[in-house]
């Protein structure tokens, strides 16, 4: 499974327009993996995690080709990781010739949230009506906690992440490939270690909006992304040879992406057009 780290940074990206700290000026003095777009990942060619308003330019820099998705999958609605504007475009009454067909993939508060944003640019627009769907080419899908559904060569077990909307993160499984793509998580809660165990990981993508020691209201900290990473290796979850990505990185409390690198522990930092292969 190839996959392509389109942004890595948290709400704001990196740097903030008016930000004069030390993170901020790095980005703008060195740019390259200081620079951080917001976050989203491509798996393969055909599967898209997060349509945020950084997604499709990040996919044009990098070389990748957003009418080849057909499954996208909804972590949540918020600003960061879902641009109405662009999803919009779906529709052939935007002038789009031969839209790809999509399946989205989403809680069903998620569900709600995006078509109230997808309503701010078209009142006609709606998720929820079979007529509208079939016009976009969009089957939508809403998992609980616990459920797993086939799209094509994955098969995408949703997780709760205790964060936004009743939003999510996802296992992935494609073949013998399972990878976890954590991103806006509050905690793990007993449920998804749970259905963790289930199935030995090849990769780990977790949240680490901010730096050790700061309260990130709904996101993970540096301290806490090594607590869990060590859990996950103790109780057997992580295969042996599964490499582990912190990405969805704010300046609160971090540093330039060099000197994040070598204090992490037990994991690497992503970033932005960052390709592994797992």
């Amino acid at each position: 499974m190839k996959l392509t780290f389109l942004g890595t940074g948290a709400a704001t990206g990196v740097p903030l327009p008016f930000c004069r700290c030390a993170v901020c000026r790095s980005a703008r003095a060195n740019g390259g993996r200081d620079v951080r777009l917001r976050a989203s990942l491509l798996m393969n060619d055909d599967l898209l995690i997060d349509l945020g308003p950084d997604a499709p330019g990040a996919m044009l820099r990098f070389g990748c080709d957003l009418t080849r998705v057909r499954h996208i999958l909804q972590t949540h609605a918020h600003a960061d990781h879902f641009d109405a504007g662009h999803f919009i475009t779906c529709d052939p009454a935007y002038a789009t010739v031969a839209p790809p067909p999509i399946d989205l993939v989403c809680s069903p508060e998620t569900a709600a949230a995006l078509n109230f944003k997808l309503k701010l640019e078209d009142e006609q627009a709606d998720l929820f009506s079979p007529d509208w769907r079939d016009r976009c080419r969009v089957t939508l899908h809403l998992p609980r906690h616990g459920d797993t559904i086939a799209l094509g060569r994955y098969a995408v077990t949703a997780i709760e992440s205790m964060h936004g909307e009743n939003g999510m993160i996802y296992r992935i499984a494609q073949g013998e490939t399972a990878v976890l793509y954590a991103t806006d998580l509050d905690h793990l809660t007993a449920c998804a270690w749970k259905e963790l165990r289930r199935l030995p990981l090849s990769a780990t993508i977790l949240d680490c909006t901010y730096g050790a020691g700061i309260n990130g209201d709904g996101h993970l900290n540096a301290n806490q992304v090594t607590t869990i990473v060590h859990r996950m290796r103790q109780d057997g979850i992580l295969r042996a040879d599964a490499s582990v990505y912190a990405t969805h990185i704010s300046h609160e409390g971090n540093a330039p992406h060099g000197e994040m690198e070598k204090q992490a522990d037990g994991y690497h930092i992503a970033y932005d057009g960052l390709t592994i292969e797992s």
